[in-house]
This record gives C-alpha cells, structure tokens and sequence, in this order.
C-alpha cells in the first residue's frame, strides 16, 4: 500500500501497490538413456526414497498445507492434529524417516501421489504432475513401477482400500501408511518384493548449454538459449521430454509461472 493505515483518525484514499513476479526456467538438456535396475535391497529402497522425498519437500514445501517449514531452523513441522495425533517435526531425512506413520499419513501422505481418476491397473502410466511427488520428474519416470506395487499390496493384503489413492477423511491415503509402517520394520510380506526403479543418468550425448537457469517476469520475457550437439539439430524446447507438450522458441511478454523446459533435437 502507498499510504500507512494502522492508525487512521480521518479520510485516507490507501491504493494497492504491486511488485512484478519472477520466474525461473530450468533447461533439461534431455540427453539420457533410461535404464531399468533393480535395488540391492530394502534398505537400499527406503533409503533412496526418503532422499528422494525429502529433496521434493524442499522443493515444493509452499504447497503442502498441513507442513509448515521454520526458515531460522529449517525445520518441517506437520500438522496431524487433525488425526488426533500430536504434530511432530524434522530436519533431515532421518527424521523423515522416524517420524510416526499416523503423522506421516496425516501429513504427508496426500502429496505423494496423485489420485487416478477411472479405472487403476498395473499398466497405468502415472499422470505428471508437479503437486505430487511421485508425479513430477525426475521422480515419475524413477518410480513409475511404485503404482503396480502399490496396487499389488492393496489386491493381496488390503482389499479395502482405495486402488485410485484417493484421499480419505483428513486427506490420508490410506496405503502410505502401510508403506511407512513397513519402511519403519513392520514386517508386511506384500511390500517385500522390491519395484524396479529406472535410472536416467547415461549419458548418449552431449549437449552444450550457454546455461542451465534463467529468470523472467510477464514485463519482459526471456530469448530462450539455443543448445548445440553434435551430429544433431535443435528443433524446440519443451514442457515434456517427449516432444508432446507446449513448444517454445521463446517466452513472450506475458508469459508467466516457473518452468522445466525439454531440448528436442533431431
């Protein structure tokens, strides 16, 4: 506002002062192999998840209602009372890890995956999403065999629950507790057999960047980098690795919202 209005003893024309938005465009060189592996074992497992997890709370914490981040201390406290649970708080990924699977639920739980909307099925390629965690990228395409295993839990020991993740009472999702409580060492036969996990970081070649991030606000725009390879042919960038999305050459005055934008070559 361009006036003070905390002690207004007589007529005051206040008006609304705004600052222009900034915003940031990651460029992915989108130059790597995908390949299936498998994780040495359960450990191995958790404990790249929770890594995972845990960098995309870091990531996205301004979306999750029920996390609430002090900055002096970098600590995440969730909000489970809502579940008649006491909040609990965490710093790292071991306290990620620790904490109790009804505040986990409560308060984590519904930002993992995102609910599917008809039928689920174990050929289900999840939707990308960048409100959930298993549906934004990097992440999607690492763990797009966690939705069969998911549901092969849910088939075998959990018939009960809803196969389409949806959110019960207080946004929990009912078999992200199951999957916490057995990450944690209950033992849960179904969660034992392991999902493949798929690793993008072979390299097939390279590509030069005049640089990786860029800022722009609606006022302004940004004149996108055009990235070489050799042997190959820039053709756009991308909102998706496969060419399919919204293509840009440019961000017109306008434009606005942070993004990841794909190379397409060809």
């Amino acid at each position: 506002m361009d006036n003070d209005f905390s002690n207004v003893t007589s007529d005051l024309d206040v008006k609304a002062t705004y600052t222009i938005n900034t915003y940031t465009v990651t460029f992915n060189p989108n130059n790597t192999r995908i390949e299936e592996k498998e994780f040495a074992d359960k450990e191995a497992f958790v404990s790249e998840f929770y890594n995972d997890l845990f960098d995309w709370i870091n990531a996205n914490r301004d979306k999750m209602t029920k996390l609430k981040y002090d900055e002096a201390t970098s600590t995440y406290t969730t909000d489970a009372k809502s579940s008649g649970h006491d909040d609990e708080s965490f710093t790292d990924v071991a306290g990620l890890r620790a904490l109790g699977v009804y505040v986990f639920e409560a308060g984590i739980s519904a930002w993992l995956y995102k609910p599917i909307e008809g039928t689920n099925s174990h050929e289900y390629i999840p939707e990308e999403d960048s409100n959930y965690f298993l549906n934004t990228e990097p992440y999607r395409t690492k763990y797009q065999n966690m939705n069969s295993y998911l549901l092969n839990v849910m088939e075998t020991s959990y018939t009960g629950y809803n196969r389409q993740f949806g959110q019960a009472s207080n946004n929990r999702v009912q078999i992200f507790f199951r999957f916490h409580q057995w990450c944690k060492g209950t033992n849960i036969p179904a969660f034992d057999t392991l999902p493949k996990y798929f690793d993008s970081g072979v390299v097939e070649f390279e590509v030069q960047l005049a640089y990786e991030t860029a800022t722009y606000d609606i006022e302004n725009g940004l004149t996108l980098p055009i990235p070489t390879a050799d042997g190959k042919t820039f053709k756009e960038w991308n909102t998706k690795a496969d060419g399919t999305g919204t293509a840009y050459t440019n961000l017109e005055k306008g434009t606005f919202g942070n993004m990841i934008l794909y190379a397409i070559f060809e």
